[in-house]
């Protein structure tokens, strides 16, 4: 039961995103990335607020729980995979016209690894996918450490605003926009690298910011028990 609770809130935290995703490519095509990139932010901040199971958003702590937590994160990784791609080809039936295609191939060319002259170098993609790794790690622990509810908020869409608007790349959203464009059947295994080099990205930056504030903290005990 508990792990069909898991891979049900997975599948729920990759809607939200994909909800994200949407409305991020729509603001692009009417000419507004920024209005998108701040939108964006409804997808982590329902993931949050209901309690959802998001992979980019659980990584950081693998080294915080027993070894049966990386089950967890499969469990939720495929939970997220379903409601991404899923929303992803459900929403690529209603594309209106050539010029918004236009956009949504745009946006998925820049989140495949590039092998037949089409994508992104996958280093590119990695670089990019660890930036954003430390920001979603920073959202989150900011919407459950801060006191006030407007703190929790605008520190939250703040995070992925940048995020967003900088390019950094997400595998959860990337998985979306793959799904949307039908990169995901178009250019199979390009999609599946640059979502796995997007997912190890992500999980190097959440776990990178994870370990400076564990090892600072650490030090400041260790520091005040010494004195």
């Amino acid at each position: 039961m508990k792990y069909l609770k898991v891979f049900l809130l997975g599948i729920a935290a990759g809607i939200a995103i994909a909800f994200g995703g949407a409305a991020y490519t729509a603001c692009t095509y009417y000419g507004s990335e920024i209005a998108g990139s701040i939108l964006f932010s409804c997808g982590l901040l329902l993931v949050c607020a209901f309690g959802m199971k998001l992979f980019t958003g659980q990584i950081g702590k693998v080294f915080e729980n027993k070894i049966s937590f990386l089950l967890d994160l499969f469990i939720m990784y495929i939970g997220n995979c379903i409601g991404a791609i899923g929303c992803g080809l459900l929403a690529s039936l209603t594309i209106p016209n050539d010029k918004y295609k236009e956009v949504v191939d745009k946006i998925a060319t820049s989140k495949i690894v590039l092998l037949n002259d089409v994508g992104n170098e996958w280093y590119k993609i990695l670089i990019l996918a660890f930036f954003c790794g430390i920001l979603v790690y920073l959202g989150v622990e900011i919407f459950k450490r801060a006191e006030h509810g407007i703190t929790k908020v605008v520190g939250l869409i703040l995070c992925v605003t940048v995020f967003v608007v900088c390019g950094y790349s997400h595998c959860v959203a990337n998985m979306y926009y793959l799904g949307n464009s039908l990169f995901i059947f178009k250019h199979p295994l390009e999609s599946f690298l640059g979502i796995l080099v997007a997912t190890i990205g992500n999980s190097l930056g959440a776990i990178f910011i994870w370990l400076i504030f564990y090892v600072s903290n650490y030090k400041k005990v260790e520091t005040t028990k010494s004195n």
